[in-house]
């Protein structure tokens, strides 16, 4: 099983489906990182973040708030998660889920769900993170932003290097 004790996923690309149709722009580039964080693993918090820069009204880099979600079903090929109760201003956390698509034991794809706009926005990056390209290796700007990241994200250098190891 997957540790979801504090898991960090980074993606630099990401499609949305609205509708069932799926938007035609180009998001790559669009660096998010998704963090799942348990003490329990019956109840989830679930933030995203935007790690190209800080909103310049909020003064931080979270795309999504903070949310509170369960597991509605687990497998071996995926785990997903359902919010439930309410935010401080009374909108639903169960208008939100997560489906996070598991290949050897390591995720490889997450969705995002927004029931009330019946939206799928999927975020994946299993080959950035699992199988680099020599390309990518090598790719020294990328390092940098890389390591700008793992900094976002509170990753000590010493536990994270995905340019040559699984999370």
């Amino acid at each position: 099983m997957v540790n979801l004790s504090d898991y960090k996923f980074v993606s630099d690309d990401h499609v949305r489906i609205q509708n069932g149709q799926k938007s035609d722009k180009n998001n790559k580039g669009a660096w998010r990182g998704v963090r799942i964080q348990t003490s329990d693993n019956i109840t989830f918090t679930v933030t995203i973040y935007n790690l190209s820069g800080i909103h310049p009204v909020w003064g931080n880099n979270i795309q999504m708030a903070p949310k509170q979600m369960k597991i509605q079903e687990q497998n071996e090929s995926l785990i997903k998660l359902r919010g439930y109760g309410y935010d401080a201003m009374g909108g639903s956390f169960a208008d939100y889920g997560l489906t996070l698509h598991i290949s050897n034991q390591d995720i490889e794809k997450v969705v995002l769900h927004m029931f009330d706009r019946n939206i799928e926005s999927g975020k994946c990056l299993q080959a950035f993170l699992s199988q680099p390209s020599k390309k990518l290796t090598d790719d020294v700007d990328r390092r940098k932003r890389l390591d700008q990241i793992r900094g976002n994200l509170n990753i000590p250098k010493e536990l994270w290097n995905p340019l040559t190891s699984k999370r």
